[in-house]
């Protein structure tokens, strides 16, 4: 690799890095933002393009961690009569985030990183993720709405998950948690 390219991961990754830290910070002393009622009321000043706006800002999120159960939320209150597209839209917007952050991990370097750094803890893991039922968990991970989706997709690429299995297990656990908010609300 040449110099330029490391220099063009390094910058690319600090600018990520960058913008999930404000971003996770603003959130964290501004926690309103992500409330139903303030991501309704911001969606409704987009009337004529709301849809248009529902589907950038749900397949965005993810590259900054931002979980997408507000969202789901949000499409189910702001679209009541449309639960198919807001299933459509929010599995959209998984497999955009999904896919960036499995390909990404990788480009920046982040599995010889750490399992240059932690390899006994990565072994565990790979360990784990190596058992027939790594899809379950990863499916079962995806459904759970208080951890993070977006970490299994780093995981699964540090422990070369292939990439069909891991998004077909983190689109089948987020289905069934979207089925059951929108139909629950």
């Amino acid at each position: 690799m040449t110099n330029n390219f490391i220099l063009l991961k390094k910058i690319s990754a600090l600018i990520w890095l960058a913008a999930v830290v404000i971003t996770l910070v603003f959130l964290l002393f501004n926690p309103q933002f992500l409330s139903a009622d303030y991501l309704r009321d911001f969606f409704s000043r987009f009337e004529n393009q709301i849809w248009l706006a529902y589907i950038i800002i749900s397949a965005l999120r993810g590259f900054i961690l931002i979980p997408s159960t507000p969202f789901v939320v949000v499409g189910a209150l702001l679209f009541p009569q449309h639960e198919f597209w807001v299933l459509s839209v929010s599995l959209f917007g998984l497999f955009a985030s999904a896919s960036f952050l499995y390909f990404f991990a990788d480009w920046l370097g982040l599995a010889d990183y750490l399992q240059n750094k932690y390899p006994d803890k990565i072994d565990k893991i790979v360990k784990i993720f190596q058992h027939k039922y790594a899809f379950l968990l990863v499916m079962a991970w995806a459904f759970f709405p208080l951890v993070p989706t977006d970490l299994i997709c780093y995981i699964a690429r540090l422990v070369k998950m292939p990439y069909p299995k891991m998004m077909l297990g983190i689109l089948s656990g987020e289905a069934i948690l979207i089925v059951t908010l929108i139909y629950i609300l």
